[in-house]
Order: C-alpha cells, then sequence, then structure tokens
C-alpha cells in the first residue's frame, strides 16, 4: 500500500513539475513581447476559453443573471460574461509579465501618489497598508 502510494505521488509531482515547466516557458515567451500584443494574446486565449469552455462560461452567465436578473438582454449578459473573460486572462498576464516590463523604470508604468504619507510612517516606525487601483 506504501509503495502504491509513493508510485502515485511520484506521478503528481512530475505532472506538478510540468506545469511549472510550462508555466515558465509561457512567462518568458510573453516577456518578449510588448504589453499591447500580450494584451491581444490574452484576450485571444479568453475569446477561446469563453467558447471552449462551457462549464465556465455557463457559471458566469449564471452568476450575471442573479446579478442583473431581466434587467440586461442575453446579448447584454454574453458581452459581460466575454469581458470578464479577458479581463481575467489580462489580470493574468500581466501579474506574469509586471516584473520584466517595468524592471528599472517603474514611474514609467505607474502615477505614485500620497508618498510622503509612506515617507513619515517609516520615519515613525510604523507599518502602513499600501493600495493600488
Amino acid at each position: 500500500m506504501v509503495k502504491n502510494f509513493m508510485i502515485q505521488r511520484s506521478k503528481f509531482l512530475g505532472y506538478y513539475a510540468f506545469e511549472y515547466g510550462l508555466l515558465r516557458i509561457i512567462i518568458w515567451l510573453l516577456s518578449l513581447f510588448p504589453l499591447d500584443i500580450c494584451h491581444r494574446v490574452g484576450c485571444s486565449i479568453a475569446n477561446l476559453v469563453y467558447r471552449l469552455s462551457p462549464k465556465w462560461r455557463n457559471t458566469a452567465l449564471a452568476n450575471i443573471d442573479l446579478a442583473f436578473g431581466d434587467t440586461k438582454s442575453k446579448e447584454e449578459k454574453n458581452q459581460i460574461a466575454r469581458a470578464s473573460f479577458q479581463s481575467a486572462a489580462l489580470s493574468f498576464i500581466e501579474f506574469l509579465t509586471i516584473e520584466k516590463k517595468i524592471k528599472g523604470q517603474p514611474e514609467k508604468h505607474f502615477v505614485f501618489a500620497g508618498t510622503e504619507h509612506l515617507d513619515e510612517a517609516f520615519k515613525l516606525g510604523k507599518g502602513v497598508v499600501l493600495v493600488i487601483s
């Protein structure tokens, strides 16, 4: 029984290693392209997932139906669901590539406001909670 468990466990570990390696390759490939191309790729993948995954699409549409009821048409609900898939894909791609995209130039991509409050808290030896949007 223990031997059988070890074989099953090693299969899982191999699978996780494969997933990790595949994800690292995808991150590397995405980091080679400008962000606008990555966005187009992300939207295309999201549209493909929306079409090919009825389980996720139906879950999204059911949630949208609960939120909006009869106030939105079926077409509007489909547009909201598709936009939701695209937004999730773009957020995921940006999360994976942001470190390489902004390396050394964060002020080119972000507007920092209220940094004086951060400096003040650090001077007083207090912790801070940062919020981004």
